[in-house]
């Protein structure tokens, strides 16, 4: 009877499996929909984003006239929209990065930077690739390993001075996982700091107040008497660091290749008129802590020291600059993508914490900020602001380490990686 009775269930629910097996079968299908629904909603986000040119440059800093400059090479866009954003909509497991090639990119904010990672890969014992003496390497030649100090490793962690890229030639001393950012800025304003602090005036033979103006009424002879083996750089500076021949520049072609090569090798390029907001999305890319990135301006000129540009002056810049106001608007435009991806709201937050702990160290460790100290390299006749300490904070290791300037930093790591591998310096 019992045996009849189980028959008859099974007769009942001989379909069950059938049942069982479509319920699955619809619930992956509305699966599959939703994750192209969202995935679809992603895309069509980044791309209204990228098409919404107008409210991208109503982002960026009017008084640099980003405006201006980018609507008239918003053409440009069509061609250099990458897709690294659809590429990236899931993230991967977040791992601290320790292998990193910063391009130390000239008046930049890039000084601020080098400090932030000098501290970070001191504290972690990391073996940095160092010029054997001052603070240059290969430059204005591209990077070469037969110019960095010599160290019985096959690979580096950490490359932080200023060089010209080269991407094969780094991964020689650097692993394949390495990451590469950089930084760059307003081409207007990168330029004028450039053209101070080189002393352009000086290899120029331009004599009196308006040597800026009286440069960009001819540059090219200018350059042409130039009293130096950089003068190659006194065009398109950026790209010139980025490592591109000055014989290409001219090419709008080859500078949009340029960039295209830069996005892709590049995961993140920093925006120094939007430095804190570029530190979070670096933290984020590193997956270091916030209290890394906590920082004080180095390297800064005074203000007295700030030439004025003219408007007519601006455009002259940006005339001959073409390459780099390309370079900028592009990664300018992409920058704020990252940010809309990051979470505006979120980036705000992280922000604001960033300031907080900014005031705090200032706090703690600043006593007053001088241009007179001696402890900075400045050109003759240039201001360039430094720190001094609170008497309390003199033998504060983080308030020491965060505002020692460049050179020094560089000679106590040099030491420091002749100590730990036991090796002469040449």
């Amino acid at each position: 009877m019992q045996i009849l009775k189980y028959l008859h269930f099974l007769r009942r629910f001989r379909q069950l499996p059938l049942v069982i097996i479509l319920s699955i079968c619809i619930v992956l299908l509305i699966i599959i929909k939703f994750h192209i629904h969202t995935t679809d909603y992603h895309r069509k986000s980044a791309l209204r984003f990228i098409k919404d040119k107008k409210d991208l440059i109503d982002n960026a800093d009017d008084h640099f006239h980003i405006k201006q400059d980018a609507l008239k090479y918003m053409d440009m866009s069509s061609s250099l929209e990458s897709d690294y954003y659809f590429a990236n909509i899931t993230q991967p497991e977040c791992r601290p990065r320790r292998n990193i090639a910063f391009l130390k990119m000239h008046k930049c904010g890039s000084s601020t930077v080098q400090n932030i990672l000098f501290r970070h890969g001191q504290r972690m014992n990391l073996t940095f690739v160092l010029p054997p003496k001052k603070n240059l390497i290969s430059y204005p030649a591209l990077f070469h390993k037969s110019a960095i100090l010599k160290l019985p490793v096959k690979y580096y962690n950490i490359l932080t001075h200023h060089t010209r890229f080269h991407q094969e030639g780094i991964l020689e001393v650097m692993p394949e996982d390495t990451t590469f950012i950089s930084i760059i800025r307003e081409p207007v304003t990168m330029y004028e700091s450039l053209f101070t602090y080189f002393r352009i005036p000086y290899l120029t033979g331009i004599k009196g107040h308006n040597s800026l103006e009286t440069f960009f009424k001819n540059p090219e002879r200018y350059i042409f008497l130039a009293r130096t083996e950089n003068a190659y750089s006194m065009k398109n500076p950026m790209l010139f660091d980025f490592g591109m021949t000055i014989w290409n520049m001219g090419d709008r072609d080859k500078v949009i290749k340029m960039i295209k090569y830069i996005d892709r090798t590049f995961p993140l390029v920093m925006i120094a008129e939007h430095f804190d907001e570029s530190l979070i999305l670096l933290k984020d890319l590193l997956c270091w802590n916030l209290d890394d990135f906590v920082y004080v301006t180095l390297n800064k000129r005074s203000q007295v020291s700030v030439q004025t540009v003219t408007d007519e002056t601006a455009q002259r810049m940006r005339e001959w600059n073409s390459g780099d106001v390309l370079l900028y608007d592009y990664f300018n435009r992409t920058f704020w993508m990252k940010v809309h991806a990051f979470g505006t709201k979120r980036m705000a937050e992280e922000v604001r914490l960033l300031r907080q702990k900014r005031e705090a160290i200032y706090e703690t460790c600043i006593e007053k900020e001088s241009d007179n100290t001696l402890r900075m390299w400045r050109p003759m006749g240039i201001k360039v602001g430094d720190f001094v300490l609170k008497k309390e904070a003199e033998k504060n290791r983080l308030c020491v380490r965060m505002t020692r300037p460049e050179l020094i930093y560089t000679d106590i790591l040099r030491q420091q990686m002749v100590k730990k591998y036991h090796i002469k310096l040449p």
